[in-house]
């Protein structure tokens, strides 16, 4: 998950961001965030809310 790294990578110190393509552009639509569910991630909702929280640009 993009998400995740561009997180990892702001948590380390380094500059992060996020490029999202395609069929990946939905994943940051609200009704779409709000049911995806990766076995042993957190929900792509709340990882997006930490990744707006931090800062960390995402371009669609």
């Amino acid at each position: 998950m993009p998400f995740a790294a561009a997180l990892a990578a702001a948590g380390a110190g380094d500059q992060a961001q996020v490029v999202l393509r395609g069929n990946a552009t939905l994943l940051v639509k609200d009704f779409v965030a709000e049911r995806v569910h990766a076995k042993e991630w957190p929900p792509l909702a709340d990882l997006l809310r930490r990744v707006v929280a931090n800062g960390i640009p995402v371009f669609v």
